[in-house]
Formats: structure tokens, sequence, C-alpha cells
């Protein structure tokens, strides 16, 4: 799947933070989607065949296609366990800095509106 035109990907990760914006504080918002997207550069990088910048060990099953093939169930249980072996693999680099969230929180399930948050965020 072809990368969307800067605009639209800006459009798409204002959407998101609108819909966080009902169900977290600002900060907890923006610690989400970085999650996200750190996830999401980690596995387009490894999966276009270019080294990392610095080098970290990756869970074997960050793949870039993953999240979206995932059952909606299942999705924030995998986001957990991706971001908890990123620490454990690299834990003079990155221990703790993932250990606040919980994409299990029944606050990402649904917001308002009745639309899934993650859905819209993978």
């Amino acid at each position: 799947m072809p990368k969307p035109p800067r605009k639209e990907a800006l459009a798409r990760i204002d959407e998101v933070l609108a819909l966080m914006r009902d169900s977290f504080s600002p900060t907890d918002s923006i610690r989400y989607l970085l999650a996200l997207v750190v996830l999401r550069w980690l596995a387009d990088l490894t999966h276009g065949g270019y080294q990392l910048p610095y080098p970290l060990i990756l869970p074997d099953e960050l793949e870039y296609h993953v999240p979206l093939s995932t059952r909606p169930e299942r999705l924030p249980e995998w986001l957990n366990d991706m971001l908890a072996q990123l620490e454990r693999l690299n834990k003079e680099e990155l221990e703790g800095v993932f250990q606040h969230l919980n994409f299990k929180s029944p606050r990402f399930q649904f917001n308002q509106a009745g639309r899934g948050i993650l859905g819209k965020a993978i």
C-alpha cells in the first residue's frame, strides 16, 4: 500500500488526535500517537531493508502489515506486546519509555461517536 501524500497523512493524524481528545489528556494522546508512529517507522525501515540509525534489537513479529491484518480485538494486545518487547530487548536504550502506555485501556476502544480510535490510528 503506497504512502498517502503528506497533506492527507497530516489530516489523518489530526483526526486521530481529535478522537483521542475525548478520551485522553493531551499529553497522553501525544504519547500514544508517538508510540504508534515509532512502531510503524521501525517496521517500515526493516521492511524496506534499511538500516536503523541506531542499533536496536527488534521483535521478530514487528512487521509493517501485522497491525493492518490483525483482528481488532487482538490489536491492543499486539501493540502492548511489541512495546514491551522493544523495551525488554533494548533495556539500556528504552527501559521504561513505554511503560505507562496501555492500548487495552477501555478508553481506547470507542469514543463518543462509537468509532474505535485504534482502528483509525492504524
